[in-house]
């Protein structure tokens, strides 16, 4: 019983003069206690109600009795209420539940059991399966040493005794009787024409061999790197004298196969010891054209002109892959990074990507944006999990090779963890990966490799509204980037590693200007991207190096509601060559569309190629639920064709399809 009818009905009693204002007051408060009673009795049931299945309602007849009991109930208790408030508010006490309980407890209701919170996890789900094209060759790669059996080989098959003779006493000749470097590149030049492919390379081979021996291991031991003379050089071949590393050794060599006729190169990388630079050279024999790699006294013949297979056969000799130090260049500077289909996989398990497109993601969004997803990809040879939210994120890739004989990498099994901080304006990330792969030799035994690789990036975004009136308003978006980056690379047991590093920057803005009534909006962007690395392969000074300069125009035009077309155009200039590129979509809801055109021109085609691709996506919206807005899905068909050129190579097609189911939970 409620206390204050207890205190009521004592006072009652007692109290039997009392005047009649009083009792009036006191029946009004019991009314008034009676009534929060009840309403707190209400408030219960229709919890209780609010939980139980709409099946057992409309099965359970005590159920529905209870129900019919509580709709009595409310009734009365309201009615009572109009008869005896005095005020002409009506009360409505917080407990009893929004939606009617006759409209509840009469219609059929899903189980009301709170449900899980996505939301605290992930705001959208991405599976996706692509089938990449994926070149079937064969090969059958060898390292020939200069002392082997050359007739033993296939470079050297048709290598007669003669030939070898001729050129073993042209290469003594050519050293004995020259007086100085310039002398000696003038007769090997004045013979060139003498002399057929297997002749040049066997002689480069002589010249690599004696060059060996000359080996600076003073300047190795240091780590001092200089420019060796090329007087200094030959004095070394002439009277066995310390001459340099293998920097300074290759590059006399790139120069001797140039004063030969033979286009030919530096490149770095890695060997299973150390950090290492070689040459590649370009070997034409019976109308086939083929690269080939000279380290020292040895042979690496490739038998492809594309350059990225070629890496991939000098890696299967080197049992080892380099991550970030894969350079190309001269004998006066260091160009640009070249990747195998090894390095490609390695560097995306490990977070990086292109620089200026993240920079132009952040440059249109004008902010930074931390993601919330859950994103699944699958291929014929690759698995890929990727879970982030907010400031974490999880990534775990598996690799199997299907059968390029081009590509080292036999496996790959990745994990990297991610750490995200900071605002809308200004972040920092940084990722941790740890891998485990296996290496091709030149025939069919693995070599394991472990390796950690560490990415931190720092990024500005800015986002300034110009002007506002009725022609309009700018917005100017303005940011840069800097991303660094360093592999470390263990041997076995690991005794040994190896270190390789980079370092990337880039500034850009982007104008936009939004029509009046928001139904248009244009924009110019420019972007310029640098890159930290050395200037030559023997003096390896560090520099700056500008590797992008971008100018992009476009704009998105709304048609009528739910309805957009957009268009861009981009002009590139990279540091190998130019980029040109075109875009085009259309949003007619629920249908998504967007096709692209890309045309890379190399400047140096030998290492680069020229590439044309044309791009195309097609997807569906639709909603998972027919109560709410959110979630929807999109089923995303995207696909790509084109093809790529290497210099005197036939061309090779680009080629992929895949499908993308994308659930957007809100």
């Amino acid at each position: 019983m409620n206390p204050e009818l207890k205190h009521y009905k004592f006072e009652r009693q007692e109290s039997s003069s009392a005047q009649p204002e009083q009792k009036e007051a006191m029946v009004e408060n019991s009314i008034e206690s009676l009534k929060q009673g009840e309403f707190s009795i209400l408030a219960k049931a229709a919890r209780v109600l609010e939980n139980l299945s709409g099946q057992v309602l409309e099965k359970s007849r005590k159920a529905k009795a209870i129900a019919a009991f509580s709709l009595l109930l409310q009734a009365s208790t309201l009615f009572a209420e109009m008869a005896w408030a005095q005020e002409d508010q009506k009360y409505a006490p917080k407990e009893v539940p929004a939606e009617p309980t006759a409209e509840f407890a009469l219609k059929k209701q899903p189980r009301l059991e709170p449900e899980f919170d996505w939301k605290k996890i992930v705001n959208e789900i991405n599976v996706s399966y692509e089938t990449p094209y994926i070149p079937k060759k064969t090969f059958e790669a060898e390292e020939i040493p200069v002392a082997a059996d050359l007739n033993q080989t296939e470079f050297y098959g048709d290598f007669s005794v003669q030939e070898k003779d001729k050129t073993s006493k042209f290469y003594v000749e050519s050293v004995q009787n020259s007086l100085s470097s310039q002398s000696f590149f003038e007769k090997l030049k004045e013979k060139s024409g003498e002399l057929n492919a297997e002749q040049k390379i066997y002689f480069l081979q002589r010249l690599g061999n004696d060059l060996r021996s000359t080996y600076n291991y003073e300047m190795f031991q240091d780590n001092e790197h200089v420019v060796v003379s090329d007087e200094k050089m030959f004095n070394a071949i002439k009277n066995g004298s310390p001459s340099g590393i293998c920097g300074n050794i290759h590059t006399f060599m790139v120069k001797a196969a140039e004063n030969l006729g033979i286009e030919a190169w530096l490149q770095s990388g890695f060997t299973s010891q150390t950090g290492h630079v070689w040459m590649g050279a370009i070997v034409e024999r019976e109308d086939k054209k083929e690269i080939a790699f000279i380290d020292y006294g040895n042979l690496i013949p490739t038998g492809t002109l594309n350059y990225k297979e070629a890496l991939g056969v000098i890696e299967r000799r080197n049992k080892e892959i380099a991550l970030f130090n894969s350079f190309v260049g001269d004998t006066k500077e260091v160009l640009f990074p070249v990747k195998s289909y090894a390095q490609e996989i390695m560097e995306k398990a490990a977070g990086f990507k292109e620089i200026g497109k993240e920079l132009s993601k952040r440059l249109e969004a004008g902010k930074i944006e931390k993601e919330r997803k859950l994103e699944i990809k699958l291929s014929p040879e690759t698995k890929e999990i990727e879970f982030s939210r907010d400031h974490l994120g999880f990534y775990y890739v598996n690799y199997q090779n299907s059968g390029n004989v081009y590509n080292s990498l036999e496996d790959l099994n990745a994990a990297r963890g991610s750490l995200r901080l900071g605002d809308k304006k200004l972040g920092a990330e940084t990722d941790l990966t740890i891998m485990h792969f296996d290496i091709k030799d030149m025939g069919t035994k693995l070599f394991p490799r472990d390796a950690i690789a560490a990415r931190l990036a720092a990024n500005y975004i800015e986002s300034k509204k110009l002007t506002k009136g009725e022609h309009g308003k700018f917005v100017l978006n303005f940011g840069a980037t800097l991303e660094s980056g360093i592999a470390y690379f263990l041997e076995q047991g690991m005794s040994a590693s190896k270190i390789s590093g980079k370092g990337e920057a880039g500034l850009g803005t982007r104008l936009i200007y939004l029509s009046p009534a928001e139904t248009g909006k244009f924009f110019v962007e420019a972007q310029d991207a640098f890159r930290g690395t050395i200037d030559d392969f023997q003096n390896q000074d560090f520099v700056v190096q500008e590797i992008l300069r971008k100018i992009a125009v476009g704009g998105e035009y709304k048609v009528r509601e739910g309805t957009l077309i957009n268009l861009e155009t981009a002009l590139a200039q990279l540091d190998y060559g130019r980029n040109y590129l075109i875009k085009a979509g259309l949003t007619e809801w629920p249908i998504k569309s967007e096709i692209s055109w890309l045309k890379e021109l190399s400047a140096l085609e030998t290492v680069k190629p020229s590439k044309e691709l044309i791009e195309g996506s097609l997807g569906y919206q639709f909603a998972l639920s027919k109560i709410k807005q959110r979630p929807i899905g999109e089923i995303n068909i995207f696909g790509g064709v084109g093809e790529e050129k290497y210099k005197d190579a036939e061309p090779q097609k680009i080629q992929n399809i895949g499908v993308k189911l994308r659930i957007i939970l809100w």
